[in-house]
This record gives C-alpha cells, structure tokens and sequence, in this order.
C-alpha cells in the first residue's frame, strides 16, 4: 500500500470513517465486495434474479458499499426516477 494511500486511510480511521481494520483486509474487502457481483454476473442473476448487467445497477451497488462502509447516509446523491414499461402505460 502506497504511503499516500495509507495517509488517506489513517485520516478517514480518524475522522470515525473508515473501521479500525487492517489496510489489506480493508484493501481486498472493498475489492471483492466492488467487483465480484460482475465477475459472477451469471451466478448472481441465478441466485438472487437481480441482473447486475442492468444500466443503474452498478450506481446502486456502489451506493450500497459506500453505505456499508461509512454509514450514517454520508454519501447521498439524488436519483432520477425510473421509468418502466408498465408505468408508461398507465400514463397513456
């Protein structure tokens, strides 16, 4: 882990944003817990039904892993409404 990286993270642990975990654990949690629901895309949609491949999907998986790790909605970010077929149509 890089010098200024780890910078980052002492300041974050001190500020109360970031858990008192190792770097390398917090390094590959956040690695795995990013990238492995694409990397799994089919197995994700078999399990769960939920298609990672969805246009939005990976803005509400970031906000989640954002969430998990520092709480406490820090990081909020307005959505666009979402459009569906079926709710087009009852707009006709």
């Amino acid at each position: 882990m890089t010098d200024v990286l780890r910078s980052h993270l002492d300041r974050a642990r001190a500020a109360g944003l970031v858990a008192p975990i190792p770097p390398a654990s917090l390094h590959y949690i956040v690695l795995g817990a990013a990238g492995l629901i694409f990397s799994q895309a089919p197995e994700c949609r078999y399990i769960t039904g939920v298609d990672p491949t969805e246009p939005d999907f990976a803005d509400r998986h970031a906000d989640a892993l954002i969430e998990l790790l520092i709480g406490r909605h820090r990081h909020t970010r307005p959505r666009p409404a979402r459009r569906t077929h079926s709710a087009s149509r009852r707009r006709r």
